[in-house]
């Protein structure tokens, strides 16, 4: 019991760290508790060294756009901007949320990226921009469905290499029923209590491999 405060007040301490070093507040639960539907999640966050292990292990590219699906108070999506990318966006559908995103993203500290966010459901995001796409449980499979079948669409429309990155993959077998997408890496990180699945577009001809890291 007294590890688990000692690593609780560990975390805590290494979150405010990052909360006052990019200027930004994104901690705290939204919604918990509330009656909500089997298709929506309430807010909570990844650690923010989870969120750095990610993007790093992303190796991400200059034309790299990031797209948080439920982005919530815009933690990632901040996290992202630190990176030398094209943008960061983030698509978040319940008000207040947004509007704290929006002020987060208004006083970001070390941002490199441009950032966007976009106040609708995941759903109805304009698939065809993004080559990265975050989403930490944020729905059920139905929307999860949807979800996929517009950024099918969308990457049709705009041909490229995409991949997804599924914090808590509670609804992994959506994924795999799609033939357009390999899953590429599953990761568990050091700290992170929720296993992390990687999703890539498929090319014509290639084989399901499952790569461990």
């Amino acid at each position: 019991m007294a590890a688990n405060r000692l690593t609780s007040l560990s975390s805590a301490a290494h979150s405010l760290f990052w909360e006052y070093r990019l200027g930004i507040s994104t901690r705290g639960r939204y919604g918990e508790g509330d009656a909500l539907s089997g298709e929506h999640r309430y807010y909570a966050t990844v650690p923010y060294s989870a969120i750095f292990e990610i993007l790093d292990r992303l190796s991400l590219k200059p034309d790299d756009v990031f797209v948080d699906l439920g982005s919530g108070k815009g933690r990632a999506v901040c996290c992202a901007a630190t990176y030398n990318i094209q943008r960061a966006i983030g698509v978040e559908d319940v008000g207040v949320l947004h509007e704290l995103a929006a002020l987060n993203v208004g006083r970001l500290r070390r941002a490199r990226a441009a950032t966007s966010l976009i106040r609708a459901k995941a759903q109805e995001f304009d698939f065809t921009q993004g080559t990265v796409f975050y989403l930490f449980n944020p729905f059920g499979p139905e929307t999860l469905r949807e979800v996929l079948a517009k950024m099918e669409h969308g990457l049709a429309a705009g041909p490229r290499r995409a991949r997804i990155v599924y914090v808590n993959p509670v609804h992994e077998e959506v994924l795999a029923a799609r033939t357009w997408l390999i899953r590429a890496a599953s990761w568990q990180l050091r700290g992170l209590k929720w296993p992390i699945s990687v999703w890539q577009t498929r090319k014509a001809g290639e084989p399901v491999v499952d790569i461990k890291r």
